[in-house]
């Protein structure tokens, strides 16, 4: 048997009263706010009252936050392999990397894993990937943070076309996006910036000359699988998203064939095509954190200054999620509540679960994050997952039982 096997979500109270902190809301700021959770489920949401009642959390100084939803984390790669040749046991890398991810204050993840061969990376490859689907299925519920898979397909790959299908067709697939990295496609706009990367991994000359021309050969597949696959996600209500769309046309097409988030677009342009049709955009949190794209692309702070981006995934970083809040903030390039909106409400309705969870509303779950805002970095402090706490640093004292 897995040691993750003994493993349980925590079993202690699912009852909150946490006072004293500045709430979060979908359009502003409760000052001084109550949040009352009772098994599970916000049941309360007040300004500016004192609290009474069981297990209170007195917050004073925090801000409350909505659970950080990230719709794009390729950080379950990164866990298992973190570098060339080391790669971990699945269940091992799922454990940390879940620790890991509550701490970063997400509360719902949604791992994102290419379908079929791509690139240099040894863990891009489809017994890898069918591993990885295999492991969230028999650990995510001994996990504490709630774990979901997103198929990346690579729309030239004709060979993993049928196992995705079967994947959709399971319900075992919760988000689906479309790639095309062919050499002078997408973030890739010039054939040489393509052999630029792949020199930056250590490939061969020879491996970068036959991967061009494995992708070349097989670029008529893009509209025929990209179509066939579209048409098997809107059957089964699998949400889409496009990535790395680099021309307004694309968007149209995309749209035209349900896919509802355009991820990372490469230029202006698409970024505002893909708004003016009702796309959701995510741009990365390490791009808005670091103040711009590695690849020279659209900057995700010039996005939102813009107002063409609305969702922020975390690419590679489950640790910029945060600190990208508080940087647009910073930036005056949106309100605090709008930037939170982008990693909880705004991700909740591009995946149809706003219903619920995604904001502090009465009704729905209590998924929250308690931050600490002062010192030089802010601080995730509390992460609660439907109400069952995921990761605390709370100082004795923070939480008392008092009588009703």
């Amino acid at each position: 048997m897995s040691f993750v096997d003994g493993l349980a979500r925590t079993e202690t109270t699912r009852n909150w009263v946490i006072a004293g902190a500045d709430v979060v809301l979908p359009s502003g700021l409760a000052s001084r706010g109550t949040v009352v959770v009772e098994e599970g489920r916000i049941v309360a949401v007040e300004e500016g009252k004192p609290a009474r009642g069981r297990n209170r959390l007195q917050a004073d100084g925090y801000w409350l936050l909505p659970g950080l939803i990230d719709l794009h984390s390729d950080a379950v790669e990164y866990s298992i392999q973190p570098r060339p040749g080391g790669q971990f046991p699945i269940e091992i890398a799922l454990v940390e990397l879940d620790k890991a991810l509550a701490a970063c204050g997400v509360t719902r993840v949604f791992h994102a894993v290419c379908i079929g061969g791509y690139g240099n990376r040894e863990v891009r490859n489809p017994r890898m990937a069918q591993e990885i689907i295999e492991g969230l299925s028999r650990y995510r519920e001994s996990l504490t943070v709630e774990h979901r898979f997103h198929a990346r397909f690579e729309v030239t790959l004709t060979d993993a076309v049928a196992t995705l299908e079967q994947l959709i067709e399971d319900g075992r697939v919760d988000l689906c996006s479309f790639m095309d990295h062919r050499p002078g496609k997408g973030q890739y706009s010039r054939v040489e910036d393509y052999r630029d990367y792949y020199r930056s991994v250590f490939m061969s000359e020879e491996a970068i000359d036959r991967m061009i021309e494995e992708r070349v050969s097989s670029a008529s597949w893009a509209g025929p699988n990209t179509e066939r696959l579209a048409a098997v996600c809107r059957e089964h209500g699998v949400p889409m998203a496009a990535h790395d769309a680099d021309a307004p046309e694309q968007i149209d097409d995309f749209h035209a064939l349900g896919m509802v988030i355009a991820e990372y677009p490469v230029h202006p342009a698409v970024a505002a095509k893909a708004r003016e049709v009702g796309m959701g955009v995510l741009m990365g949190g390490p791009n808005i954190l670091r103040g711009g794209s590695l690849s020279g692309n659209l900057s995700g702070i010039e996005a939102v200054r813009s107002g063409w981006c609305n969702l922020i995934g975390s690419d590679y970083a489950p640790m910029s999620l945060l600190h990208a809040i508080f940087t647009l903030q910073r930036q005056e390039a949106c309100s605090l509540s709008e930037a939170v909106n982008m990693l909880s409400l705004n991700a909740a309705r591009a995946v149809g679960i706003d219903g619920e969870t995604g904001s502090i509303e009465p009704g729905k779950r209590a998924d929250l994050v308690l931050v600490d805002p002062t010192g030089p970095v802010s601080r995730v402090m509390l992460t609660l997952v439907a109400g069952r706490t995921a990761y605390s640093l709370l100082p004795p004292g923070r939480s008392k039982a008092a009588a009703p």
